[in-house]
């Protein structure tokens, strides 16, 4: 009888759960969100071209899309906030998305368009190597630089190790909080193949292209930093990256471009936080692989009795809330293997899993 309500469970989730269906643009909540992100994308052309003196002087002063940036992206993540908290009853994805709403409102409006005043040197503690080059350039000032190396050497990737790189990408990040709010709609457009898990790798060539403009920037070389804040910090950490929302997903930055995610990816896997699975429980229904926007395949983790410590888990808590079996949950200290060997069908399955 357990079984069968189990089964049950999953044929309700399956007919009742909007997101397992295929979104359509004549829904106002997906076009809505195409007009918003062209919107922003265009006020940020529009800003870089006046910053390089591509366009007369005259109108780029009178004309500032700063502010402009600044206001459409911070509505952006209030309103579509709004909804996916009335959407979602996990009190988890709920209170994320408040975390993600709080840090846009203090760190993404009110310093940028100065709320707040600036009394210390550090105007934006937020800022964090190498998704912010500035704070470990040299020029800076040396509190600057001390708080840079403190945050993004030593605070974050600790927190990372611990916690994991959720705690950031999940709950604090600026890109994060777009991604989950007006990219929420798009999520199932991500990709899951085995090509496109192996792309991932792109994030680490961006980091290490990151490392060798900062070090180019000390060695007073500066060519490089000109050309790294045109293509990965305009092209594609800003313009790209919203133009393919709605068709690789929202977390296509975070996923296959982010340096920071990484940095935070890398201690994230190594350290003591991860996702559990009860393996009495799971009916292989692969909601949550199918769910999840990062392209993990969380049921094979699941399935093999792994602890699911992945560079790319950004703690979204899709994959635990989709669960009709409540199967998932996160931990912060777990063993690696959480249940008995999978029998081996073969020989290379024998090999895998280590009998």
């Amino acid at each position: 009888m357990a079984k069968a309500s189990k089964f049950a469970s999953k044929k309700n989730i399956e007919a009742d759960n909007s997101k397992i269906k295929k979104q359509k643009f004549s829904d106002p909540k997906v076009w809505t969100r195409w007009v918003v992100l062209w919107g922003l994308m265009l006020l940020i052309a529009w800003r870089f071209i006046g910053e390089h003196r591509l366009l007369p002087a005259l109108l780029a002063e009178h004309i500032p899309p700063g502010p402009a940036i600044s206001l459409l992206y911070w509505a952006a993540v209030m309103g579509f906030g709004i909804w996916v908290i009335r959407r979602n009853t996990n009190p988890y994805l709920r209170w994320r998305t408040v975390s993600l709403m709080t840090c846009q409102t203090v760190f993404g409006l009110m310093m940028p368009l100065r709320v707040l005043g600036h009394a210390s040197p550090i105007k934006y503690p937020h800022l964090t190597w190498p998704l912010h080059m500035g704070v470990l350039e040299p020029g800076k000032g040396a509190l600057l630089l001390v708080w840079g190396v403190a945050t993004s050497l030593i605070l974050w990737p600790a927190i990372a190790f611990f916690f994991g790189k959720g705690i950031y990408c999940g709950w604090f990040c600026s890109c994060g909080a777009l991604a989950e709010t007006a990219g929420d709609a798009f999520r199932l457009k991500a990709p899951r193949s085995a090509t496109a898990q192996r792309a991932n790798i792109g994030m680490y060539v961006i980091l290490l292209v990151a490392a060798v403009t900062t070090a180019s920037e000390w060695a007073h070389v500066g060519l490089l930093r000109s050309w790294y804040s045109w293509i990965v910090g305009f092209l594609m950490a800003e313009m790209v990256a919203f133009a393919a929302y709605p068709i690789l997903g929202g977390r296509i930055w975070c996923r296959y471009a982010c340096p920071l995610a990484a940095v935070l990816g890398w201690f994230s896997q190594r350290g003591k936080s991860g996702i559990v699975t009860n393996l009495t429980e799971c009916i292989e229904c692969h909601f949550c692989t199918k769910i999840c926007e990062m392209g993990i395949p969380v049921s094979a983790y699941a399935l093999d009795g792994i602890l699911l410590k992945h560079d790319q888990c950004v703690a979204c808590g899709e994959c635990i809330a989709i669960c009709p079996t409540n199967t998932l949950a996160f931990t912060f200290n777990a063993p690696t293997r959480l249940g008995p060997k999978p029998k081996p069908e073969s020989l290379a399955e024998a090999i895998k899993h280590g009998y």
